[in-house]
Order: C-alpha cells, then structure tokens, then sequence
C-alpha cells in the first residue's frame, strides 16, 4: 500500500518537490528519471537513511539490495551511506541530549547498529549481486561454483574481435549492397572507428533490454517515417521530448541553486 503520510517538506529545505515524494514515499515502485548531475544519488541515500530510521516501520540497512552500474559507484554509494548514518547519529545525540521527547535511546542504538550492518550491506554491481547468489546457490542450479566474471578489458578486447571479424566477412562480400551503404554513411576512406564504436554502442542499448533480440528486431520499424505523419507522431518523439524537458528542468534547478549562491532574490 503506498505510504499516505509524506512529511511536510521544511521551508528552505535542498530538496525540490518531486526529490522529496522521491525520499519519502513507501509501499509502492518508484521510478525516479532525471539527468545527469541533477541529485539521483543523494535522493537515493536518503531514501535509504529515512527507511533505517522509520519510526514504525524500520528496515536494516543489510536487508537491502542497492544497485549501481560500477564498482566505483558502489563504494560511493556505501560511503556515502556511512557519512549520511554518522550525520544522523551526531544529531541524535544531541537531541538525546537536550531531552528531545520524538528522540529515544533505542533510535540512537538503531542508528549505531546500522553503521555495523553497512559492511554487510548489498550494495554493488548487478554482476557483483548475481555472481554471490549464484556462488552461494550454485547446488540449486547446477553450475561450478570455481567460476569467474569475464572482467572489462577481457571483454572488450572479445568484443573488439567479433567486431573485426564481422566487418571482415561483411568486406569480403562485394555484393552486400546494404552494407556499403551502411559504410558510406558511417565511415570515411580513412577508418571505420565510427560504425565500430555505433556497433558497440547498439550492443549496449540491446543488452539492457528484457529481449535483445526481438527489440533489435523491431528497431527498423521505428524509423519507417512513411508510417508516420508528423514528427510528434514518430513512437520516439515523447522520448526526445521527455529527454529534453528533463535536461531543461535540471538547468533551471541548477541557475535557482547559482541564485541563491550569489544572494540573489
């Protein structure tokens, strides 16, 4: 059930409108969609503070699964999860200490006790999460558990092989007009740098979708414009436009934040 009681957001307070929902809001899926720089990681930290110190209804940090996309993000993550619990602590002592009646001795045991269970805490890659799971399951699923993760430059270097290869073929076969044209558009006489870094680019896009295939499959079809009368009706203009707006309202928020720097109304 989502959560009826979002706290009145303080008056002077860093976050927007929609940061805070973001923070506080429970009981259901939340997407939160923004560009880059404008807050993400900061929202997402303290969505993890206020659901460790929930009055009612408590979660231990350990319980949670947090997932980024690098390693570097994860260790961010975590540390900035420890600075955030050591803030909270330090403002609950002294809220204990001046005998605030909202602020109890076992909120501040709980909060302690957070920062112990951070260093067991899911908080990593996805690759990372699923490689333990599997090692710790590897009986249920029949797999060996001496297995390791193909790291980045192995990986890139494979990729950098198919891709030569595939060029290779597609070169030798002076009859695929399609693939010239394909050249002629993305290349020069010099290099192919271009349609290789495209091709690394679509394989990326492709692989985080729930069926690579079938969505690579139908990605032509988005660009038959025969099918479409207007520009506003293309099925990835309300992406554009999203992405757009999006952008726009993080250089608002960013100018608002440059104006209350300088001290200007």
């Amino acid at each position: 059930m989502m959560s009826k009681t979002i706290p009145q957001k303080p008056a002077g307070t860093q976050w927007t409108d929609a940061q805070w929902r973001a923070i506080h809001t429970t009981g259901q899926s939340t997407l939160v969609a923004a560009a880059a720089g404008s807050g993400k990681t900061a929202v997402l930290v303290n969505r993890v503070i206020e659901r460790v110190k929930n009055a009612t209804d408590p979660v231990d940090i350990d319980k949670m699964l947090i997932v980024t996309f690098t390693e570097a993000a994860a260790a961010e993550m975590k540390q900035r999860i420890g600075r955030a619990l050591e803030a909270e602590i330090e403002t609950a002592t002294q809220q204990v200490l001046q005998g605030e009646a909202d602020i109890t001795e076992a909120h501040l045991l709980n909060l302690k006790r957070q920062v112990k269970l951070l260093h067991h805490a899911s908080i990593s890659t996805m690759h990372s999460f699923c490689s333990r799971l599997i090692r710790d399951y590897y009986y249920v699923l029949d797999l060996d558990p001496s297995f390791r993760l193909l790291d980045e430059i192995e990986g890139a270097l494979l990729k950098e092989e198919v891709i030569e290869q595939l060029l290779e073929d597609e070169y030798a076969d002076l009859e695929n007009t399609a693939f010239y044209e394909l050249i002629d558009s993305y290349t020069n006489d010099r290099s192919d740098t271009k349609l290789y870094r495209l091709i690394l680019k679509l394989s990326e896009i492709a692989l985080a979708q729930p069926e690579p295939q079938r969505w690579l499959q139908e990605l032509p079809r988005l660009y038959d414009t025969t099918s479409y009368p207007t520009i506003d009706n293309l099925p990835y203009y309300s992406y554009i436009h999203h992405d757009i707006c999006t952008s726009l309202e993080a250089i608002d928020a960013y100018l608002e934040q440059a104006k209350k720097n300088c001290g200007c109304p």
